[in-house]
């Protein structure tokens, strides 16, 4: 693992903390830890892993139901919220990547309908 001028290894461990201490659902906590573990052994650098992880747990505290539940309306609703909040074009880009590349993961490489409508 490469050296950073950042804490970025302080960080992404901190941030997995925050997921097992959340009250997001016990599911999406395994959920994410298993996408942080997969990432791991892909090698994925720390500040990717430490941004996935923390958009993940994010978005289970403003869903509160189970990741594999999820439709495109709940999607729809969080991205809206994300707009009312005037969240950045680039973090709303930033965070649907995210959620599809770890939904990709989720459902075996294949892109699921909640969010198959992404751009």
């Amino acid at each position: 693992m490469r050296d950073y001028i950042q804490p970025y290894k302080h960080n992404l461990k901190k941030e997995i903390q925050r997921v097992k201490d959340s009250k997001i659902p016990a599911i999406n906590k395994q959920l994410i830890l298993k996408f942080y573990e997969h990432n791991m052994a892909q090698e994925l650098s720390l500040p990717r892993m430490e941004r996935q992880t923390s958009v993940l747990r994010k978005v289970a505290e403003w869903m509160k139901k189970d990741f594999r539940k999820l439709t495109k309306d709940d999607y729809i609703a969080f991205l809206s919220w994300m707009r009312e909040k005037e969240y950045k074009d680039g973090s709303i880009w930033t965070y649907k990547r995210i959620i599809m590349v770890f939904h990709k993961w989720l459902n075996n490489g294949e892109k699921p309908e909640c969010i198959a409508w992404f751009k």
